[in-house]
């Protein structure tokens, strides 16, 4: 027995690394939602279904991505329902205006949905199909519209606290531990591939492709700055020194790349003084 329990720890350490944790946030995700369902029922609120529907929509890997998401889909639904009920304020019971408002204001979301990017951009999209869901019914019963903006942002509402206290409280799985070893991996591939350049042994589609790699990876980390922000105090505190960080090493991998495309150009041309110079390097 004495033998077998370093296996069965090694074992259970081996399942948590892999299939564990997709066994873990699928069980985070339904305890969150049918505990939103339920409240949803115990509150009587007229559609339990949207508050269990917000949490499978708010199912992310990481806590911070969770919270991130949470918050500016609460600030979206807030936003529509409260341009709906503008809306129907200045234009009750008139369809042709109502309609020219909500073509008009869900173009404005638009614009602003593909001018940014990530959550924020997610955010501009709910504003604008939230306005729709809430405007339209009420064409006829412009005295109903409060009542079904106040149903849509308790149910959502209850959708995000269920998720954000599940994910927060229950095996939370932090966004600013996987951007530092994020960081550090980066990090040690950089200084892999500038010496691999200078040394030659990578061909000018091989560095290009690379190049592309640790761009895309510049956007990724930004992400995941963007949702490490909403988790601790001490993520905060690093935000602003990871932001500095992404804008130095795009600087760096810009200025890198630049430098090999001209000592390639160069290596390419004429033979001269300049390429003679060039050779040891």
């Amino acid at each position: 027995m004495a033998l077998a329990r370093p296996w069965l720890a090694a074992a259970a350490r081996d399942w948590l690394g892999s299939e564990g944790e997709r066994w873990i946030f699928v069980a985070k995700v339904m305890l969150a939602a049918f505990g939103a369902l339920w409240l949803a029922y115990r509150l009587g609120l007229a559609s339990p279904g949207t508050a269990m529907a917000t949490v499978f929509i708010l199912a992310l890997p990481s806590s911070g991505m969770v919270l991130e998401k949470s918050f500016y889909r609460l600030l979206g639904t807030l936003v529509g329902c409260a341009s709906a009920l503008l809306l129907i304020a200045v234009f009750p019971q008139q369809a042709v205006p109502l309609f020219l408002g909500l073509a008009l204001w869900v173009g404005l979301c638009t614009c602003g949905a593909a001018m940014f990017r990530n959550a924020l951009s997610y955010s501009f999209v709910l504003a604008g199909y939230t306005a729709c869901m809430i405007a339209l019914p009420a064409i006829g019963h412009p005295n109903l519209v409060f009542s079904l903006a106040v149903t849509r942002v308790t149910e959502v509402a209850l959708g995000i606290l269920c998720s954000a206290v599940v994910n927060d409280a229950v095996l939370p799985r932090r966004q600013g531990v996987q951007v530092m070893r994020t960081v550090q991996a980066r990090y040690t591939r950089f200084i892999d591939f500038c010496h691999a350049v200078l040394e030659r042994k990578l061909t000018p589609a091989e560095v290009e492709l690379s190049h592309l790699q640790f761009a895309a990876d510049i956007a990724a980390l930004e992400s995941g700055r963007a949702a490490a922000f909403f988790e601790t105090g001490h993520g905060r505190a690093d935000s602003r020194a990871l932001h500095a960080f992404n804008a130095t090493f795009m600087a760096t991998l810009t200025t890198f790349y630049t430098l090999h495309r001209l000592l390639h150009r160069l290596r390419q041309g004429q033979p001269g003084p300049l390429r003679a110079l060039l050779e040891p390097l």
